[in-house]
């Protein structure tokens, strides 16, 4: 029987690792594809310009609109980039919270709820202990969720993200920097989608707050 249990105890601490670990491979490789991509085309105009006449306005003007829309098309690679990091940790924290408690989910509220509001009221609805803000890196996973809402709405600074990290710029300044502020946030929103899935996964749960079955 111990071995049993011991059996099941290391199959649901190996899930829970599992669970724990965000995985951005994808996001990365895009990244590093996009990146390469625009870099060596930008390289290849550079060069093709110095091969050109100065006599040559119209077509060096041309030259210059094509490497501007090379780094055009690297700042949109960075803003998906925010997008997709925040998108990955709603989809796995909900997929988590839904295994752990599911009567969250029974009413269907959570379809209309935004994710936020879920984490922040819903969850303790069913687990009172719960509170986002104190999660591991909470600030950094708000200053994600604030970026990726300005990005959603007009692409502009918000008001919101200006009074929380006033060093994004003021409300309605334009927003760039993407690319620093998927490398600088990374590290730990991988550590705020770690303990949300430990606290998630924690005995403080209560039994009554799981599925019952016949």
């Amino acid at each position: 029987m111990a071995n049993m249990e011991d059996l099941l105890h290391g199959i649901k601490e190996f899930q829970k690792n599992l669970d724990k670990n965000l995985d951005h491979q994808d996001i990365d490789d895009f990244r590093i594809l996009l990146n390469d991509s625009v870099d060596r085309e930008y390289q290849r105009l550079k060069e093709l310009s110095k091969s050109v006449s100065k006599d040559n306005a119209q077509y060096l003007d041309y030259l210059e609109g094509k490497r501007e829309s090379a780094v055009f098309i690297s700042f949109l690679g960075d803003e998906l980039s925010i997008l997709a990091l925040y998108k990955k940790v709603e989809i796995q924290t909900l997929r988590i919270i839904k295994s752990h408690i599911p009567l969250l989910f029974k009413d269907g509220k959570n379809k209309r709820t935004p994710y936020y509001d879920f984490l922040k009221n819903r969850v303790k609805t069913k687990l009172p202990s719960f509170a986002i803000e104190n999660i591991s890196c909470y600030d950094a996973f708000n200053e994600l969720r604030l970026l990726n809402n300005s990005i959603k709405h007009d692409g502009l600074v918000s008001e919101d993200l200006s009074q929380s990290y006033p060093e994004w710029g003021k409300a309605g300044a334009e927003l760039k920097g993407f690319g620093d502020a998927y490398i600088r946030l990374l590290p730990e929103i991988k550590i705020f989608v770690s303990d949300l899935v430990e606290t998630v996964y924690a005995p403080s749960v209560p039994p009554n707050n799981k599925e019952k079955t016949n």
